[in-house]
């Protein structure tokens, strides 16, 4: 449930990239809280660009 959770996220970020999306799949010992720690890290690298882009 929290996989789907957690994908649901990713999407929702708007992360198309797979290679990004498998690396939650690969690395099974990693708790959904620290995959969750890493989404939010990427949406703010993501955020922090975009902020960047628009001056």
């Amino acid at each position: 449930m929290k996989s789907l959770l957690l994908e649901a996220k990713i999407e929702e970020a708007g992360i198309e990239d797979p290679s990004f999306t498998m690396m939650f799949k690969e690395i099974p010992n990693m708790t959904y809280e620290e995959k969750e720690s890493i989404l939010r890290a990427f949406q703010a690298v993501l955020q922090a660009r975009a902020e960047k882009h628009k001056k």
